[in-house]
């Protein structure tokens, strides 16, 4: 029982690490707003939870969240981070809790929940932190919201595809087939 936690936890903390290295290459998505940037750090997060259970994964976003926050990446520093920690964990969460079926139909829905609560999560945080830090009003938030919904409904199709090639991979190793076998 040991031994499994401390794997769980040692897996969690390098998933976190190489999330947060993926993070660093990011890019802008859309030329209309290049404030939004694109990063496969989402990945580590969703491999985590899928293998291991929402847990690991709402550990992984955390981690690679306060990496994040920590080397103060960007204009926004902590912000960014928070923003995108709540981004990846309602984007992951669906899946991680979907994972525990067998079926591909279930885990297909769970992606599509997945990529449309973090659309919704995301807007909201737009409408809440936009005008608290960066004191834009209301009306040029409201103008941006097509842009913020295009944008991560894109992110979260790309991530989520990108996340199950990864699976499909890490299925064949021998580190993750245990968590991987159904």
């Amino acid at each position: 029982m040991a031994s499994r936690k401390l794997r769980l936890l040692t897996l969690s903390g390098m998933l976190a690490a190489v999330g947060f290295v993926l993070q660093l290459f990011e890019f802008p998505l859309l030329p209309t707003a290049p404030f939004l940037k694109f990063d496969f750090g989402d990945v580590a997060v969703v491999v985590a939870g899928a293998s291991m259970g929402p847990g690991a994964a709402l550990l992984t976003a955390v981690t690679k969240g306060i990496l994040w926050g920590l080397i103060g990446h960007g204009a926004d520093g902590w912000v960014g981070a928070l923003m995108n920690t709540v981004a990846v964990v309602t984007f992951a969460l669906p899946v991680a809790f979907a994972c525990r079926s067998a079926m591909l139909r279930t885990r297909v829905l769970a992606a599509l929940l997945g990529i449309a609560a973090m659309t919704a999560a995301m807007i909201g945080m737009n409408l809440i932190v936009d005008p608290l830090y960066f004191k834009l009003p209301m009306t040029a938030i409201k103008a941006m919201l097509p842009v913020i919904l295009l944008f991560n409904l894109i992110r979260g199709t790309i991530n989520a595809a990108a996340s199950v090639g990864v699976l499909l991979l890490l299925k064949r190793t021998p580190a993750f087939r245990p968590y991987l076998s159904t």
